[in-house]
């Protein structure tokens, strides 16, 4: 909190970009999101949240480490009006990634690994397919 206060306080660049935090950033060509392990919920207000207007989705893993479900997903949901949340049992924060090839579980081990029990590929498909009805369901005219 001492770097993110002494930012706000010495950085111009930081200063202009908070001096626009209160302004809407609505787009009306979004007619829907779905959010996959959405991180930053703390930063977000729940004044902001609640004057969401558009269905969302939020999906995330029940062991994400990167965007906790506690501190990011469930309470961005619960903000946001009407929007829609599923934990998924034992799902870490990068089974959202693409697949990894060799290489990538040589370099990036922790981008790569799953819990034993997770296979990211299915992860995947059931997500795809998630997405599609939520799409499918809100989207049509």
């Amino acid at each position: 909190m001492a770097d993110v206060q002494r930012l706000l306080d010495h950085d111009d660049r930081v200063k202009e970009a908070v001096s626009h935090s209160h302004e809407s950033f609505r787009d009306a060509r979004i007619r829907a999101a779905f959010a996959i392990a959405p991180v930053l919920g703390p930063v977000m207000t729940k004044a902001s949240l609640a004057e969401v207007k558009v269905p969302v989705r939020i999906i995330v893993g029940s062991k994400d480490d990167q965007a906790f479900p506690d501190v990011n997903a469930r309470p961005i949901a619960s903000a946001i009006p009407n929007a829609e949340i599923e934990i998924i049992p034992n799902v870490t924060h990068y089974t959202f990634l693409a697949r990894c090839n060799l290489w990538g579980k040589v370099v990036a081990r922790s981008l790569c690994a799953d819990p034993d029990e997770i296979d990211r590929e299915e992860v995947h498909r059931r997500v795809s397919v998630d997405a599609l009805k939520f799409f499918n369901r809100t989207l049509q005219r």
